[in-house]
């Protein structure tokens, strides 16, 4: 019987077959793993989270200067120039190693981030660089969500008539909300633009996805395959599609309505869940780039809320806003700080042993497992 078909693999980040050494370090582009782009989308929600503390109505009580949100922005491209270029190198050079990532369970996704990203900066863009021009936001939302689109066909095709190790109700986990938000975020971007039947479109489909992932990973289907510890951290990411949607239809609609604030409800009560469990997202979670995962989330939570405020100019809502606003920064400043603590000390960057099957000599091993979703079966 072949390896994988044994039993039921965890999503865990190990593996076998590798034609590395597991005691010697690996290249440094090989250590790289697509879900580097988690930076890049913390700081850049960020740069929206802080335009939106300066500009937004029920916010004005902080006078809070928009160099703040400046900052951000410029730290978001930079992250976000650096981790492309650095991603586009191992693609160039180990070609096979992203073509095993793309096809990963949970690294899959992170190929949104990329993109995400840039939605994020190009709607936390200051005002001194684009003047909040309709036509420049339409020609970046123009840019950007093509290629999402494209990748969601072919990921959601998968999803409907892949074989079995390729169906939702197989490989779903918390990083598959990461294949929706970009729906949302694009949404957005084009109703800001102006163009509202093209951000109904991509609101549409989004949320018809979002409801099938959401119920497939709540239900915990026997098919499914379970999530590694090390990985608890990605949960938080259920809050950012309720979150992100409550935004998406006010910008769709015009004004804060029912629905959106259904939305924000929904958003809210899922933080709360998480918040409540916290000792079992960090209990024996070793620090990792994963741990990124908590912040755009953060970030979503903390603009519906402010939009939520903004409509309703309750003094309740105006506090629970900045109170997320300000925990969702300290988050990330959190995180960046031990992410840097960690790349200072070499160890942001272990031996990525998801990619090392791909990469063995003996083709029957690499033939073997290149019909399987999962690269990495865990052998416990």
């Amino acid at each position: 019987m072949h390896r994988g078909l044994e039993f039921r693999p965890r999503i865990e980040l190990d593996a076998r077959d590798s034609m590395f050494p597991l005691d010697k370090r690996w290249p440094f582009l090989l250590r790289v793993p697509v879900n580097v782009f988690g930076i890049s989308m913390g700081i850049g929600s960020q740069s929206m989270v802080w335009k939106a503390l300066a500009t937004e109505r029920s916010m004005q009580f902080l006078h809070v200067p928009s160099t703040v949100g400046t900052i951000f922005w410029v730290m978001g491209i930079v992250v976000l120039i650096v981790a492309s270029v650095i991603y586009a190198l191992k693609l160039f050079f180990w070609p096979k190693a992203v073509y095993r990532e793309f096809v990963h369970p949970v690294r899959s996704n992170f190929f949104f981030g990329p993109l995400l990203s840039a939605l994020f900066l190009l709607l936390g863009a200051p005002t001194l660089v684009n003047n909040d021009d309709r036509m420049s936001t339409l020609v970046g939302a123009f840019v950007i969500c093509v290629p999402i689109l494209l990748i969601e066909v072919h990921f959601y095709g998968h999803w409907l008539m892949g074989g079995h190790n390729r169906r939702l109700s197989v490989i779903a986990n918390p990083t598959t909300e990461i294949a929706v938000i970009g729906n949302f975020v694009g949404a957005t971007a084009f109703a800001k633009a102006g163009w509202h039947e093209l951000g109904l479109f991509f609101f549409s489909f989004g949320l018809l996805h979002q409801i099938v992932v959401f119920l497939t990973i709540y239900m915990r289907l026997p098919s499914n395959t379970p999530l590694g510890s090390q990985l608890h951290p990605v949960l938080f990411l259920f809050v950012a599609p309720p979150s992100t949607a409550a935004t998406t239809w006010i910008a769709i609609n015009g004004s804060e309505d029912s629905f959106s604030k259904i939305l924000t409800f929904i958003g809210l009560f899922l933080y709360l869940l998480l918040v409540s469990r916290a000792n079992h997202l960090v209990r024996g979670v070793r620090f990792s780039l994963a741990w990124w995962a908590y912040t755009f989330p953060m970030a979503a939570a903390a603009l519906a809320v402010m939009a939520y405020a903004t409509a309703t100019q309750g003094l309740f809502a105006k506090i629970l806003a900045a109170a997320l606003s300000f925990l969702s920064s300290a988050t990330v400043t959190f995180v960046f700080v031990f992410t840097i603590a960690r790349t200072w000390s070499g160890h942001l960057f272990p031996n990525d042993e998801v990619v090392g099957v791909c990469l063995t000599p003996d083709p029957t091993v690499r033939n073997e497992v290149s019909h399987f979703s999962n690269p990495c079966p865990a052998t416990n």
